[in-house]
């Protein structure tokens, strides 16, 4: 029976241990994929336009298209992608959301960013904003989850207070040739 307990003990420790190592190696390609979105460095820009396939590469950020559907971001690091961004736009114009997924060498989503920003919460005037990260195993397998509400002038939000409108766009991509980049990149 010690014996039992003790092999309990140490597989959860390991597996503390790896999470932990999981979601170090997530927090450090998330700073380093943030600002080099952030400065637009290895940058590239893709719209999925209404009824039309394939995806356009915007070239000149002063020039975009009509009837944009989405927005694709991708970031690379040593020409291995790091992150994809994806943000649909909404029509009405009452919310914005943007889907962020950060990869390791391998193209293995480590973690996701999820930003929304959206009026008719009922729990402030005005606009609502969310900010979820997750963090995952190799296997995919969440292992942990941060979430925050704040309203425009960044105070946080009770989250039993608010109704949430809009939580239904979020695609799940396991990997990075799981996205609708993954056969645009040369």
């Amino acid at each position: 029976m010690k014996l039992i307990i003790t092999t309990l003990i140490a597989i959860a420790l390991n597996q503390l241990q790896t999470s932990d190592a999981n979601q170090s190696e997530a927090d450090q390609t998330i700073l380093l994929a943030d600002s080099l979105l952030k400065k637009k460095e290895n940058l590239r820009v893709f719209v999925k336009i209404s009824n039309k396939e394939p995806l356009e590469e915007v070239l000149d950020f002063n020039e975009w298209p009509s009837n944009i559907e989405i927005v694709y971001n991708l970031i690379t690091n040593k020409d291995c992608p790091i992150l994809f961004v994806e943000t649909p736009i909404s029509e009405s114009g009452d919310s914005r959301i943007e889907n962020r997924y950060y990869f390791d060498q391998e193209g293995v989503t480590i973690a996701t960013k999820t930003r929304r920003s959206f009026f008719n919460s009922v729990c402030v005037d005005g606009v609502l904003r969310e900010t979820v990260t997750t963090y995952f195993d190799n296997s995919f397998n969440e292992i942990k989850s941060n979430r925050f509400l704040r309203d425009k002038s960044g105070n946080t939000i009770n989250t039993s207070d608010c109704v949430m409108n809009y939580t239904d766009y979020f695609n799940r991509y396991r990997k990075f040739n799981d996205t609708p980049l993954a056969t645009r990149i040369d």
